[in-house]
């Protein structure tokens, strides 16, 4: 049942250009520092998908499903499909690595193009569904969600045990090949797809086998490919969600695009070229600024070529069950002002200044206890209830605050051999601190601009 009409935010082609920009920028310096030590991979994501969100709702300013804890659930769903990659970076340059040891074995470098292409589809497929609740008129029940979430997972660990092997021996059997020398090293007398389905997706029992961390890495990427192909089909088929559908296919494939173009950097940094230009062998940093540069980039292209197509009535998801007001607003202060805020920011600072058990701790417990103390005082009135405000409203001041926290931590903060990155310059930091300043010139004059804007409306 359609709502009440919303108010689209209306843009110049030089006003979209410029978010589009912003978006890579603070993304691309985001996706840098979430390598770092302090982030983490699921932590880090979960930061970049956070800021990311907020900087959507930000500029496009939907009403459609807006609330701060959409933000922070998308933002956690980024945690739930992040796969490994450590092993396949260096596919591209035509060989695959076993970093335990070192050793390496060749490959089609195509194959490594194709592995690429599936770790950045299936990086984030249930973030881009959560996103096109921001713009698809279709509403879900919270029955509708549970089964999205089921149907994905469910294809990943089909496909664990059965196509993803398939897909591997005919695009690039170099990797079977290499984890049946692994094998035989070890003396185990076993089927590659034999050993795989004993330790079912155990990565711990991979490592144990040389390049077998590569191969269960390889089988996880493709699933999670296929699932969020499969995701798609269905939002667009079972739930006839086209634009649910659109956003969440188009979107992972932007991720897909930019992983695998920033990955160009592996290649040069494994070519002659590096010794000429030393730089270039810090390309897993560059390629983990321009990941997030590259990916960001295409999705707000195409948020921006969706917004048109998108309806301007407004539908709500009711997801939460009817329960008592008080429990309902623990719930959400928990989720959205404990989890999102309060342990993702005491998280970083801790790991980042734990040079001493002592000194984390104080970290941990102070932390915890500001956060509590926010709960609190915005559960009894003393405060606005954050869960309660505008999302929109909150997004435009929270995603720059929050932007330079991270970016504060990440120059200045560090210990023993995690420095701080001022202390370990590079041009990977250099482009990293100009990014993050071009991103806060332009966010403050395209807000000033927009201000103006609305001045001269009104008048």
């Amino acid at each position: 049942m359609a709502g009440t009409v919303l108010t689209r935010t209306q843009y110049s082609t030089g006003k979209k250009a410029l978010y589009i920009l912003l978006g890579a920028l603070m993304t691309g310096a985001m996706w840098r520092a979430r390598g770092s030590h302090g982030w983490g991979s699921e932590w880090g994501v979960f930061t970049c998908g956070l800021l990311l969100m907020l900087f959507i709702y930000a500029v496009f300013g939907r009403k459609r499903n807006a609330s701060f804890l959409h933000i922070v659930a998308a933002a956690l769903s980024c945690m739930l499909t992040t796969p490994a990659w450590g092993t396949l970076l260096n596919q591209t340059s035509g060989y695959i690595t076993e970093n335990a040891t070192g050793e390496t074995f060749p490959c089609n470098p195509l194959s490594g193009v194709f592995i690429m292409l599936c770790l950045g589809l299936g990086m984030m497929p249930l973030f881009m569904f959560l996103l096109s609740r921001l713009f698809s008129d279709r509403k879900y029940s919270l029955k509708d969600y549970l089964i999205v979430v089921g149907v994905y997972f469910a294809v990943v660990y089909i496909c664990n045990a059965t196509v993803s092997h398939l897909i591997i021996k005919l695009v690039q059997p170099e990797s079977i090949a290499a984890i049946e020398s692994g094998l035989k090293m070890q003396g185990i007398d076993s089927s590659v797809y034999s050993f795989y389905m004993e330790h079912f997706s155990a990565i711990n029992s991979a490592k144990k086998i040389i390049f077998g961390r590569n191969y269960f890495t390889e089988v996880s990427v493709i699933s999670r490919a296929l699932a969020a192909a499969v995701l798609a089909l269905v939002l667009r088929i079972f739930f006839k969600d086209k634009t649910g559908a659109r956003v969440t296919f188009y979107c992972s494939a932007c991720f897909a695009v930019g992983i695998t173009v920033a990955n160009v950097f592996f290649i040069l940094g494994n070519s002659d070229l590096a010794h000429k230009h030393p730089w270039l062998y810090n390309s897993w940093n560059f390629w983990e600024f321009f990941t997030g540069f590259f990916a960001a980039l295409l999705i707000m292209v195409v948020l921006f070529v969706i917004d048109k197509s998108t309806s301007d009535e407004d539908y709500r998801d009711v997801l939460i069950p009817k329960v008592p007001s008080i429990v309902e607003d623990i719930f959400l202060a928990v989720v959205s002002v404990g989890v999102g805020l309060g342990l993702s920011t005491t998280r970083m600072l801790a790991r980042r200044l734990d040079a001493s058990d002592t000194l984390s701790l104080i970290i941990w417990i102070s932390g915890s206890l500001i956060t509590l103390s926010f709960i609190i005082l915005m559960l009894t009135g003393k405060l606005p209830k954050l869960w309660r405000k505008p999302a929109v409203s909150i997004s435009r001041w929270l995603c720059p605050l929050l932007f330079a926290l991270h970016m504060t931590v990440y120059f200045f903060v560090g210990y023993g051999e995690y420095k701080a990155a001022v202390f370990e310059w590079s041009a990977v930091q250099g482009t990293t601190a100009v990014a993050a300043v071009l991103f806060f010139i332009g966010y403050a004059s395209v807000h000033f601009l927009n201000k103006n804007s609305d001045k001269e409306k009104k008048s």
